[in-house]
This record gives C-alpha cells, sequence and structure tokens, in this order.
C-alpha cells in the first residue's frame, strides 16, 4: 500500500500543459502609472521602468509569445509566477522547499521543479507544481495521480503513458525552453531526420513522413538558421515546438 503524503503547503499536481501563456491574459490588477521623464537622467528613468528582480533569479522571455519566466539556477526552480512581488517571491520560496524537502531521498538528480502560485495578496496557500525528468524526459509528481485528474486521456498501455509524459515534457520545453540545457546535438539529429522525411516524401509513392517535401525543406532551413544564429533558449524551443505537435 502506497503512503500518501501530505504537506503543510497545499500542493496540486499539474500539466505543463495547464497554461494561460497564448490566452493573452496579464495576472494582477491595471491601474495608472506615471511615465517618468527620461530628459535629465535615463539611468534613473530606466531603472524606474524595469521591474526588479531578486538577484539570485534569472529572468528570461519566450521566443514567440514574449512571456516573462523565471528560474533560481541553486534550486533548478522554475516558475511563470511573477517573483518581482515580495509575497509571490516567498510563496514560491516555501512550495520550493517543501518539494526539495521531499526529493531529499529519491534516486532522481536531474531534474527540474515548475511552480505556480495566486498572485494575489490574499491567495495563498496552494501550490501548483510539476517535475521534469531530463534523463527520461518525461514529467512526473510526488504523489501517485490518475490521467483524469490531470486531464490526460486515458493510457492505452505503459508505452502510451510514456508517449503521454513525453509529449508533456515538450510542452515544458515550448512555453519554458530551459537556458541550461544544452540539446544542439538532438537539433541535428533532427535535421538528419527531417532530411530522410523529405527524401521519403519525394521518392515513394507510399510515403510515411508526416510532411510534405516543400515542408520538410521549409524546417530544415528554420532549424538550420536557429542552430546558426540563435542561443539555447530559441534551440530549445524549437525542439519542443516540434517534439510536442508531432508526437
Amino acid at each position: 500500500m502506497v503512503q500518501e503524503i501530505t504537506f503543510p503547503i497545499e500542493l496540486v499536481e499539474r500539466l505543463p500543459s495547464d497554461s494561460q501563456r497564448y490566452e493573452d491574459i496579464e495576472p494582477g490588477a491595471s491601474f495608472v502609472s506615471i511615465v517618468p521623464n527620461s530628459l535629465m537622467d535615463q539611468q534613473s528613468c530606466q531603472a524606474q521602468m524595469e521591474q526588479s528582480t531578486h538577484p539570485e533569479w534569472k529572468r528570461y522571455c519566450s521566443p514567440t509569445e514574449g512571456r516573462p519566466y523565471y528560474w533560481i539556477p541553486d534550486l533548478n526552480v522554475f516558475t511563470e509566477s511573477d517573483v518581482t512581488k515580495e509575497h509571490v517571491l516567498r510563496r514560491i520560496g516555501q512550495c520550493a522547499q517543501e518539494i526539495l524537502s521531499a526529493l531529499q531521498g529519491s534516486n532522481k538528480s536531474d531534474y527540474d521543479i515548475v511552480l505556480k502560485v495566486p498572485e494575489t495578496r490574499e491567495g495563498g496557500g496552494t501550490c501548483n507544481y510539476y517535475l521534469v525528468d531530463h534523463s527520461s524526459e518525461t514529467v512526473f509528481w510526488l504523489r501517485e495521480v490518475s490521467t483524469t485528474t490531470l486531464g490526460l486521456p486515458k493510457a492505452r498501455s505503459s508505452n502510451h503513458l510514456q508517449l503521454l509524459l513525453s509529449e508533456q515534457f515538450w510542452v515544458h520545453y515550448e512555453y519554458m525552453p530551459p537556458p541550461h540545457r544544452d540539446l544542439r546535438r538532438n537539433a541535428k539529429k533532427l535535421l538528419a531526420t527531417l532530411g530522410t522525411f523529405s527524401i521519403d516524401a519525394s521518392s515513394s509513392s507510399g510515403s510515411v513522413s508526416p510532411f510534405d517535401q516543400g515542408e520538410c525543406e521549409m524546417y530544415s532551413r528554420a532549424l538550420a538558421q536557429v542552430l546558426s544564429n540563435g542561443d539555447l533558449i530559441d534551440i530549445n524551443w524549437c525542439l519542443g515546438q516540434y517534439n510536442s505537435h508531432e508526437r
């Protein structure tokens, strides 16, 4: 019998795809702001316009929709919650400590923690989370949880379940591409795969390629351009976008 794990903070399992990143929803209330005068002191104006982030946290933006997300390297914690707000930062810290304590006896080491908390001052006590296993390219949680509870389709087999969790892994890479993972080798392998698809599509009447020859060549050119000119976030986003939509 599996012992139920309980936590002082209510940890709620969620999927990477359970996000509002593409819905153009601005968290928090809007208010009238004063635009600072940059005529006399441009440096002071810039400081007033920028949101200050805790020095341990790094701020990144998605290459496509531009929404910010945050990463703290020492804890391997990601969040799209606005940690420039002190009360949000405290909640994220409390949730991270709860999860790190629970993971102390785990044999997993190559993972990231992804957290999301309420951003209003009144909201609190709950924390949505998932864990990213880079070794197996899947997501996981601290407790056993059913696919129905998560919002996943029913799995026909253990292999099907693995594919569902792997798809969510790549959704995470699409929404919050990690800056500390170097997947250039994976991107080159994808280029080779697109090349074989292109040959199959152009030379076989019974092609099993998911793309026609023109699409293969277009994707190959785009990915080669990102490999030549982009950074790790751009490359990882491309892999996340492709793998999460073509499985």
